[in-house]
């Protein structure tokens, strides 16, 4: 059998962005309160509180998405000196 080789795509826990978060959350607010709560309009303080934890877990996805897999790769961006070791 042949050896293949190709790129290793990074681990991504989430692809949804910022839009289909809000979008997802609203419908299980909607779904979870049997349709009591449904003002997602602009001005209503459920939608901010819907964009601001949608626009907080994309940041968080996006910096554990951006996470080293290997052990030996987070070595060398926790520690830029271990990288100059190994450069020299």
């Amino acid at each position: 059998m042949p050896d293949i080789y190709g790129p290793i795509l990074p681990l991504q826990l989430d692809p949804r962005n910022t839009s289909a978060l809000v979008r997802d959350t609203q419908t299980k607010i909607f779904l979870e309160s049997d349709g009591s709560l449904n003002d997602f309009s602009p001005a209503s303080p459920l939608s901010a509180i819907v964009e601001g934890q949608a626009y907080a877990q994309n940041e968080l996805l996006y910096y554990l998405n951006s996470l080293p897999d290997e052990e030996g790769n987070y070595e060398k961006v926790a520690n830029p000196a271990a990288k100059r070791t190994e450069a020299e």
